[in-house]
């Protein structure tokens, strides 16, 4: 126990010293991850002084930049006119200015903007933009002889489902 925090020899020296520095390094590089300037602090784009609708600037937005917005027409109105000069402004404070005075907010994630009406999910927007469809089919070999308990893969998002007898049907 005697001199565990105060290494008396060389080689105890020279391990505390090298556990310190690797953790400093450790430290050092994982603070730095998380302090790099996002997407969104970067972009910027530009409209000269003019007067569109939201549906115009949202399109300009994405011509200018990497971001998509994702929405449901029902809840934003996109045909609203409104007073834009953005001179290499950030696109985050461009929409503040646009939806100042309504009900709309916005979400970045990562490289989409998701528009919705305050208090409505995120996931609520996603599932209205998406259509339901069932797929029904007959899985057969090269034969035309009906495969019995074979598997069907939807691609994206990745979903398996089993054929009862030859038969199956997957909704989507």
């Amino acid at each position: 126990m005697n001199g565990l925090f105060c290494p008396k020899s060389f080689e105890n020296k020279q391990l505390l010293r090298t556990m310190k520095t690797t953790l400093f390094l450790l430290l050092f590089v994982t603070f730095q991850a998380y302090c790099g300037n996002s997407y969104s602090q970067n972009a910027k784009v530009s409209i000269p002084d003019s007067q569109l609708r939201v549906g115009q600037i949202l399109s300009q937005i994405e011509s200018q930049t990497d971001y998509l917005f994702v929405y449901n027409k029902k809840s934003v109105d996109v045909r609203r006119t409104v007073n834009v000069d953005a001179k290499n402004k950030a696109v985050a404070e461009l929409l503040d200015e646009i939806f100042a005075g309504t009900n709309i907010r916005y979400v970045m994630e990562g490289k989409n903007i998701v528009l919705t009406k305050r208090g409505e999910s995120i996931e609520n927007v996603a599932g209205t933009q998406q259509e339901r469809v069932t797929v029904k089919g007959v899985v057969t070999d090269s034969k035309g002889e009906p495969i019995i308990g074979a598997n069907v893969l939807e691609i994206h998002p990745q979903r398996t489902c089993q054929c009862h007898f030859s038969h199956f049907l997957h909704r989507l």
